[in-house]
């Protein structure tokens, strides 16, 4: 409950950033979470779930610019006469 509180909170202009350290104290305060053992654990463990996320997209995104690089590779056409771009059969 608590990634998916602040997950939305991100940066994410020219790609995914991590979510700010501000956003997760704020969660903690809002929750009433006060204690400094259990909010560095909380904090460690939120941190934890995001760098796994951000990789896991990263990943995914990764993949398919990559399938989408193969893909166009064979379908950029043959020039026929008169020079115009045609579609390959």
């Amino acid at each position: 409950m608590a990634f998916q509180s602040v997950t939305t909170s991100r940066d994410s202009g020219m790609g995914l950033g991590y979510i700010k350290l501000s956003e997760i104290r704020g969660y903690l305060d809002e929750w009433s979470i006060w204690g400094t053992e259990d909010r560095l654990e909380w904090i460690k463990w939120i941190q934890f779930i995001d760098r796994t996320y951000v990789r896991i997209q990263n990943d995914k995104q990764e993949k398919e610019r990559d399938n989408k690089d193969k893909g166009s590779k064979g379908s950029k056409g043959s020039r026929g006469a008169g020079g115009k771009v045609g579609k390959k059969n």
